[in-house]
């Protein structure tokens, strides 16, 4: 495994629009990414929230690197409104799990944005693999999910993931305030 690039953060979001607080949290996040001078590394593909990341990013600066699986990009061609030409750089990767390490390896922070089952795969991914992890909680939308990890915990199934390896926050400016943090002291767990 290859060294974070600091200067990246990585961002697992839903390839479908969500409500007007989802977007505009997702608008907000790549806007703050842009102008506190990092670069984005996301799904890859102008769809969804995080399209509207990577757009929000571009226009306020970042490079963006998208990430998609398959053999190359030109198979979401064929995909309404999967464009990738506001990309600074695509990387084409054989699988999803290969998509998640690459991301992982080209960032020095990761924040999880409200999604769909692949988000819900994503943080899995990330909590196996022991990453710190931010993640956003517009209006609740991550509560069952806090709610279950302490529920393990309780359980002794878990260690304490909110307190050693997840941390749950508010808003777009809580996210990059702890990925700053982590950025900036890129130690090992906890946060």
């Amino acid at each position: 495994m290859s060294e974070p690039t600091p200067e990246r953060i990585c961002v697992f979001t839903a390839g479908r629009p969500g409500t007007p607080e989802i977007e505009e949290e997702a608008r907000r996040l790549g806007e703050l990414i842009g102008q506190r001078g990092f670069g984005l590394v996301y799904g890859g593909l102008d769809i969804g929230t995080m399209g509207i990341v990577a757009h929000s990013a571009k226009d306020n600066g970042a490079e963006v690197i998208g990430v998609v699986p398959g053999a190359s990009q030109d198979e979401y061609v064929a995909h309404p409104g999967a464009r990738t030409a506001l990309n600074d750089r695509t990387i084409g990767v054989a699988s999803l799990a290969e998509r998640k390490e690459q991301m992982f390896n080209l960032s020095g922070a990761v924040i999880a944005l409200a999604g769909g089952a692949g988000t819900f795969g994503e943080i899995g991914t990330a909590i196996e693999e022991r990453r710190k992890l931010i993640v956003v909680n517009t209006n609740g939308f991550y509560d069952a999910l806090k709610e279950q990890f302490a529920a393990m915990h309780a359980a002794r199934l878990a260690s304490d993931i909110t307190r050693h390896q997840v941390r749950f926050v508010a808003n777009a400016e809580e996210a990059i305030d702890q990925a700053v943090k982590q950025i900036r002291k890129p130690s090992a767990l906890p946060f």
